[in-house]
């Protein structure tokens, strides 16, 4: 597992043997992109958690992006990665 600062992005954790990065930036946010096997190609989870501290995690809804957004962030990163890659690509939402 290694850590990586860099200003402005917040804190990102990248663990190799879970095939997980995680990226941890002001104070409520934390993502998860999880990369898993899923027949031969990779299936890229992505996750967001509410970190807030006690009292002031009912707070994050007014700060944080809606789902639709955060769901459009991920749609468009899927989209650079596959370019960057020269890869295709196809979003699945979660069901």
């Amino acid at each position: 597992m290694s850590f990586l600062e860099q200003s402005g992005l917040g804190k990102v954790t990248v663990d190799d043997v879970e095939r997980q990065v995680s990226l941890q930036g002001e104070w409520w946010y934390r993502g998860e992109y999880i990369i898993k096997d899923h027949n031969g190609r990779s299936l890229i989870q992505y996750r967001v958690y509410n970190i807030a501290p006690g009292t002031t995690r009912w707070l994050v809804p007014l700060f944080a992006p809606s789902h639709e957004k955060l769901r459009e962030q991920f749609h468009g990163l899927l989209g650079t990665l596959g370019h960057i890659l020269r890869a295709g690509w196809r979003y699945s939402p979660n069901r």
